[in-house]
C-alpha cells in the first residue's frame, strides 16, 4: 500500500507545475494508469466509475477506451484487451490503439491497481484545472466584449460558471457511525445550552414552533398585501443585527433604504410613522432617536437600494459580503415577485430563483428569509380565508424549495368585528424538520412592530367572533386545536 501511495505522490510531483511550459494541465501517467489498473482488475471499475467522465481525460485515445471500458460494463461483459480492441475495430479506429499494442502496454506498464482511486483523482484534479482556465478564457472574451452586460452581470455569470465546476464531485458514502456521533453531539449540545438552537426571530412563541432560525435554510414569508410581511422582516433584522450582533444583508426590491431605516427607528424608538412624517416631536422623542439613530447605525446590517435584479446579483454580493464578514448570518430579500426571471416561463423562472437562494443557504450555512406574495385565491375563498401553501404565487417550486413556509394571518382585515382585533397569527404551514404549528402575536403597525403577546392577553369578548372553521388556537393552532386548545 505504501508503494502505490509513493507512485502517486510521484505523479503528483511530476505533474505539479506545468506554469513555466504553459501547456493545459495534464497527467498522461495517471491517465494510462487508471486504464491500465482497469484492464488488469476489471471490478476495479466499481472504484472509479463515478469520479471520472470521458471528457476528464486529456488525450482522445483515453478518452474513447474509457468510453469502451463504459459501454462493456454497461452490457454485463468483462473488458479486456480483445473486447476492446474488437470494439475500436468496430469504431474504424484501431490505429488509435496501434491494432490492440497499446492495450497491452497500459496493463503491463501500470505499477499497480491498488490505489486506482488515488490516480483518479489526479486525472480529475487536471480536467478542473483545464476547465477552469477555460473558463477563465471565457469570462476574459466576455469582458473585452460585454455585449451589454454590465459588471455585475458578467460577476454573477462567472461565480456561476465557476461554481458550476464543483457540479461533477462524486458523492462519497460515509459509514453511519461518525454521522450518528455528530447527532450525538449536537444534541448534547442543545440539551446543555437553554433556549433555541437558531437565530431568534424576536418572537418567543414563533421560535419555539421553528427553534429559532437555522443555518443553511430557505424560508418562505408569505401574506397577501397589507399584511406586514416587511415589517416581520425588518423586526427579524433588527434582531439579528442589533440585538443578536450578527450581520445582515437586507435586499428590499420595493423601497429606498430611507423608507426602511424610518421603518426601524420608529419601532426601536417607540415613535409612529404618522408623528415621523409630520416631525411632531418632542424632547424625549429627539434623545430616542439620536439614541436609536446610533444603535442602528453601529450594526452590521446591509440594505441594498431597489432595483430589478436578477438571483445572480444577489447571490454575487451575498458572497462577496460573507468573504469580507464571516459573521453574515441573515439575508433577507423582500420579495421573489420583483425579481427579474430570465426566459417567458415565469414559474421555471422562479424555480430557478427560489432553487439558487436554497443552494446559497446551503453553501455559505445562513438564513435566508424570502417574501412572497400569495395569489389572489384567499380573497376568492368563503369562509376560513386563512392562507394554504397553494396559494403561494407563481410556481410549486416555492414549497419544494423552502424549509419552511411562514404565512402572515389578520382576521380583523376580514373579519371587522374580529374578536383578535391587534394580533395576527403567523402560521408555519409546512417545516422540513418539524411539525406545522402557530404562533399569535401582536401587530402594532403604527410602530411598524410585531411582538410577543403578554400574558394576560385575551380575546375580545362580543356578540359575533370569526367563522368557527376558522377558529385558531391563542399561540400554536395545529397541535393545540387537536388537544381542544382552542380559543372559545
Amino acid at each position: 500500500m505504501s508503494a502505490a501511495r509513493d507512485e502517486v505522490s510521484r505523479l503528483q510531483a511530476l505533474y505539479g507545475d506545468q506554469q513555466a511550459l504553459r501547456v493545459p494541465p495534464q497527467a498522461i501517467e495517471a491517465e494510462q494508469s487508471v486504464l491500465g489498473g482497469l484492464l488488469m482488475r476489471p471490478v476495479a471499475w466499481m472504484e472509479v466509475q463515478d469520479a471520472l467522465t470521458a471528457d476528464q481525460f486529456y488525450h482522445r485515445n483515453h478518452q474513447l477506451i474509457w468510453k469502451a471500458i463504459a459501454e462493456l460494463h454497461a452490457k454485463g461483459q468483462t473488458p479486456d484487451t480483445v473486447l476492446l480492441t474488437d470494439w475500436f475495430r468496430d469504431q474504424g479506429k484501431l490505429d488509435l490503439i496501434e491494432n490492440g499494442a497499446y492495450l497491452v502496454e497500459l496493463e503491463m506498464n501500470t505499477p499497480s491497481a491498488a490505489n486506482i482511486r488515488g490516480y483518479a483523482g489526479i486525472v480529475a484534479d487536471k480536467a478542473k484545472k483545464r476547465a477552469l482556465i477555460a473558463a477563465a478564457q471565457e469570462l476574459m472574451d466576455e469582458a473585452y466584449s460585454p455585449l451589454g452586460q454590465s459588471a455585475i452581470d458578467l460577476v454573477g455569470t462567472a461565480q456561476s460558471r465557476i461554481g458550476g465546476l464543483l457540479d461533477n464531485e462524486p458523492c462519497d458514502l460515509e459509514p453511519v457511525a461518525p454521522v450518528m456521533a455528530r447527532v450525538f453531539a449536537e444534541l448534547s449540545s442543545a440539551a446543555s445550552s437553554t433556549g433555541i438552537s437558531g437565530l431568534s426571530t424576536s418572537l418567543r412563541d414563533l421560535d419555539e414552533v421553528l427553534d429559532g432560525l437555522q443555518p443553511g435554510r430557505l424560508y418562505v414569508l408569505a401574506a397577501r398585501p397589507k399584511m406586514g410581511k416587511t415589517t416581520l422582516a425588518q423586526n427579524m433584522a433588527e434582531q439579528v443585527a442589533i440585538r443578536a450582533g450578527k450581520s445582515v444583508a437586507f435586499f428590499s426590491f420595493e423601497m429606498k433604504p430611507e423608507e426602511l431605516g424610518k421603518r426601524m427607528l420608529s419601532n426601536l424608538a417607540g415613535i409612529t410613522g404618522s408623528r415621523l412624517r409630520s416631525k411632531d416631536l418632542d424632547e424625549v422623542d429627539w434623545q430616542n432617536a439620536a439614541h436609536w439613530t446610533r444603535k442602528i447605525g453601529e450594526a452590521s446590517l446591509r440594505i441594498s437600494r431597489p432595483r430589478v435584479a436578477k438571483v445572480q446579483h444577489v447571490c454575487a454580493q451575498v458572497r462577496r459580503m460573507k468573504a469580507q464578514d464571516p459573521d453574515l448570518s441573515l439575508v433577507v430579500i423582500d420579495y421573489l415577485q420583483l425579481m427579474h426571471v430570465d426566459g417567458d416561463n415565469r414559474a421555471s423562472g422562479i424555480g430557478d430563483i427560489t432553487r439558487a437562494l436554497k443552494l446559497l443557504a446551503s453553501e455559505l450555512d445562513i438564513a435566508v428569509l424570502l417574501l412572497s406574495q400569495l395569489n389572489r385565491d384567499v380573497e376568492k375563498r368563503t369562509g376560513d380565508k386563512r392562507p394554504i401553501v397553494a396559494d403561494l404565487r407563481d410556481s410549486g417550486s416555492i414549497e419544494q424549495d423552502a424549509d419552511a413556509v411562514i404565512f402572515i394571518y389578520r382576521d380583523e382585515i376580514y373579519h371587522k368585528d374580529s374578536r383578535y382585533e391587534g394580533t395576527a397569527e403567523l402560521i408555519v404551514a409546512i417545516q422540513r424538520d418539524g411539525a406545522p404549528g402557530m404562533a399569535r402575536v401582536q401587530y402594532t403597525p403604527g410602530l411598524f412592530r410585531f411582538e410577543t403577546l403578554p400574558e394576560y392577553w385575551q380575546p375580545k369578548q362580543n356578540q359575533s367572533s370569526a367563522p368557527a372553521n376558522g377558529m385558531a388556537p391563542k399561540r400554536r393552532g395545529l397541535a393545540a386545536a387537536l388537544r381542544g386548545g382552542a380559543d372559545a
